[in-house]
C-alpha cells in the first residue's frame, strides 16, 4: 500500500532557524494526553503512514465550522467533518480527490501530532481497518488562509477545454494562493516556508530572484488545466508579466516574493486574454 511522502523544500528568510508554527483556527474542545490541550479543529499536515484513501494528499485542514479540506499536489476535497469522541468522519461535499466518505480514529502521540487510523465504514471494526497517517500540526493564520477550498479551486482541472478567459482566471487564482502562502509567512514571521504541497510554475526561492519553471518541472502545473497547451497559455501569462515587474530590494525574501505576487496579479489582470491554440482544445490522449 503505497503513500505519498510529503517532503518540504523550502529556504531560510532573515534570521535564525525555523521553527513551524501551529495554525489554531479555532475551538474545538478534545482532551487528549498532551502537556497542553490539543485542538483537532486545526491544519494538519500529513507526514508518512500508509492511507487508502487520502493517497497522495499533503494537508488536512479540519474547521471550528465543522468544514474540512483536504488538499493534494493536483486536486482539493471538501465537505463537513463529525467527530464522536476519538471518531471522526469526513463526509465528501465537492472537489476531484476521492469523492467518497472518509472514517478515521484519532490517537495522539509525541510532539503534539496525531495518528489517524483510517477504517472502511463508520462500523470502526478493527479487521477493516485500511490504513494510518501520521499528521503534524501547522502555523496560525492570521489575515491569510492558503489552505481554504475556496483558495484551491484552480487545483482541480476542468473536464473541458476552458476558455481564454477560464484559463487566466485559474492562473490568477493560483498566484493569488501562493500569495496567501507567503502572505502567511510574513504575519508568522517564518524562516522557511514549505513549498513542495503545490506546483511551481514560477521559482521564488532564490536568494538573488526568481525565475519561471523549466519544461521539467511543470508536470504539477500541467496537471491543473484541461491540457499541456491549456497550462502554457497560463505559464506564458506569469512569465509575460515577470518581465514588467521590479523586484522589491529587501533582505527577506517573502516580503520580495509578496511584492511580487502582488505585482503579477495587477499586471495579468489589466491583460488582454490570450488567444487559443487549435491544440488547447484537444485533451492529450495519455493524460
Amino acid at each position: 500500500m503505497s503513500f505519498h511522502f510529503l517532503k518540504y523544500k523550502g529556504y531560510r528568510s532573515s534570521g535564525g532557524l525555523f521553527v513551524c508554527t501551529a495554525i489554531l483556527l479555532s475551538s474545538c474542545q478534545l482532551i487528549f494526553p498532551f502537556k497542553k490541550k490539543q485542538k483537532l479543529a486545526q491544519l494538519w499536515m500529513i507526514e508518512s503512514g500508509s492511507f487508502k484513501l487520502a493517497r497522495n494528499c499533503t494537508m488536512l485542514q479540519l474547521n471550528s465550522d465543522s468544514t474540512y479540506t483536504l488538499l493534494s499536489l493536483t486536486g482539493a476535497d471538501s465537505g463537513q467533518w463529525i467527530q464522536q469522541n476519538q471518531q471522526v468522519h469526513l463526509q465528501y461535499r465537492a472537489g476531484n480527490i476521492h469523492a467518497t466518505n472518509i472514517y478515521f480514529r484519532i490517537k495522539p502521540i509525541k510532539n503534539n501530532q496525531l495518528e489517524f487510523w483510517e477504517y472502511d465504514d463508520d462500523s470502526y471494526a478493527d479487521k477493516r481497518t485500511t490504513g494510518m497517517l501520521k499528521a503534524s500540526p501547522m502555523g496560525k493564520h492570521k489575515t491569510a488562509n492558503p489552505v481554504a477550498f475556496a483558495m484551491n479551486q484552480w487545483r482541480i482541472p476542468p473536464d473541458s477545454a476552458e476558455t481564454p478567459a477560464a484559463i487566466k482566471k485559474r492562473t490568477l487564482q493560483y498566484l493569488q494562493f501562493v500569495e496567501a502562502c507567503y502572505q502567511f509567512a510574513v504575519d508568522n514571521k517564518l524562516e522557511i516556508l514549505p513549498t513542495d504541497w503545490f506546483p511551481q510554475p514560477i521559482q521564488m526561492y532564490f536568494s538573488n530572484g526568481v525565475r519561471m519553471a523549466y519544461a521539467n518541472e511543470l508536470d504539477d502545473w500541467n496537471s491543473c488545466f484541461f491540457s499541456t497547451e491549456q497550462a502554457t497559455q497560463g505559464y506564458m501569462y506569469i512569465s509575460s508579466a515577470l518581465r514588467k515587474i521590479k523586484l522589491k530590494t529587501t533582505d527577506n525574501k517573502f516580503d520580495r516574493n509578496l511584492d511580487c505576487l502582488q505585482q503579477l496579479i495587477a499586471e495579468i489582470t489589466a491583460m488582454e486574454e490570450l488567444p487559443p491554440t487549435e491544440e488547447s482544445n484537444r485533451k492529450e490522449t495519455d493524460n
